[in-house]
């Protein structure tokens, strides 16, 4: 099995987002929030966290080219000018890569339960 490191969970609990944005399936045991990350562009800062609701993270594999045995390191993908188009479909955002650094990314809202069975 692929060595999965999610970044700790953004102090998000599954029970504050709607139910439909809790992803059971992509990498079980473990349970996702998939999320827009935006940060500003002159001092990095996270200005927004966007919950992304039944989020295809499979067609966002296959835009990027990336394989399922690819692991999601640190979370997520950044999101670049190349793809931006395809990005606002998936995610249902207007983005302003002038302004802003845009990552897509997943913490594992049971990343401690899942951990320490190991």
């Amino acid at each position: 099995m692929t060595d999965i490191r999610f970044p700790e969970p953004s102090g998000r609990s599954e029970y504050l987002v709607p139910t439909a944005a809790v992803d059971h399936v992509t990498y079980p045991p473990y349970r996702l929030i998939w999320c827009l990350e935006v940060f500003g562009k002159k001092d990095e800062r996270l200005v927004a966290e966007i919950v992304l609701e039944r989020f295809d993270v499979e067609a966002l594999r296959r835009l990027l080219r990336k394989p399922r045995s690819a692991p999601i390191w640190a979370g997520g993908w950044p999101v670049t000018g190349k793809h931006r188009r395809e990005i606002e479909i998936l995610t249902g955002q207007k983005l302003q890569l002038r302004r802003y650094s845009y990552f897509i990314a997943a913490s594992a809202v049971n990343y401690h339960e899942v951990n320490q069975r190991k």
